[in-house]
């Protein structure tokens, strides 16, 4: 990766894009973004740790490994600053959006996530409201600006990692989702999600996830599909050591099920 070094002062004089809690976004040449990150974080426990492996922009056109890095890394006289990365302007997707597009924009997140566990990567911050963009004219998804997580590159979606690597994912904070340590749980987080979307349930809000679960499974008319509740039962349980299967069978079940739902709506109309 290319290294661009800047003094403080270089730094400080670009124009402010972002102001947040950690780090800020600065304005750079040529449609360029620099983020630099807060002094007095950790720099070296925290981010040199938990962005090893930085992710700028990938989407569902262009799903190539050059993509999932930045440009290059930000120095100063001091050391580790940041990340130069293309501008890019999100268009947030809606969780108030019509059943059919929600279905649509998840199935295709999930293919844009997969390209990255193929690269052994996956995705510890994934949220619909910040990193990930949407394009509803060309059903276009694209992932910014993520804080990827890689474990001695093996692909996220081999079986074995968890077992091999468990004390590993158990000293990274970021890798705990109510008591679930796994290699590749933003397919949880996906998935919870997607049921969020359609419900407005919080499965991890709640105490008792398996009365939130039947009644998601009663707002989806899902009651007499065995298969299905099993499979996400079996993913919510947050004791299993088991890999996440992917979702994309699961959001394709739903789809037919309010398809099919739909259509006896409109018979009975």
């Amino acid at each position: 990766m290319k290294k661009l070094v800047l003094h403080s002062t270089e730094i400080l004089n670009q124009k402010l894009m972002l102001e947040k809690e950690l780090h800020n976004l600065y304005y750079y040449k040529n449609n360029k973004v620099i983020k630099i990150i807060r002094y007095g974080i950790e720099q070296e426990t925290i981010l040199q740790k938990l962005e090893s492996h930085k992710i700028h922009k990938v989407d569902q056109l262009n799903p190539h490994s050059s993509l999932l890095y930045p440009e290059a890394v930000v120095l100063d006289e001091n050391g580790y600053r940041g990340y130069l990365m293309d501008e890019v302007v999100p268009t947030t997707f809606s969780y108030e959006a019509d059943p059919k597009e929600i279905c649509n924009y998840f199935k295709t997140v999930e293919n844009v996530m997969e390209f990255g566990h193929q690269e052994g990567i996956i995705f510890p911050d994934i949220f619909s409201h910040g990193n990930i963009s949407y394009q509803k004219e060309n059903n276009q998804v694209t992932f910014l600006d993520f804080d990827g997580w890689q474990i001695k590159n093996i692909p996220a979606g081999t079986s074995s990692n968890l077992p091999k690597h468990n004390e590993e994912i158990r000293s990274n904070p970021r890798f705990k989702v109510n008591g679930l340590y796994t290699k590749n749980f933003d397919r949880l987080l996906l998935l919870q999600q997607f049921l969020y979307a359609l419900t407005k349930i919080d499965l991890f809000q709640k105490e008792n996830v398996q009365t939130q679960l039947n009644q998601i499974y009663q707002m989806l008319n899902l009651e007499d599909d065995i298969a299905i509740q099993s499979n996400i039962d079996r993913i919510f349980n947050f004791q299993a050591e088991e890999n996440i299967p992917r979702i994309g069978p699961i959001i394709c079940a739903i789809e037919r099920q309010l398809n099919q739902s739909e259509k006896t709506l409109q018979k009975k109309m």
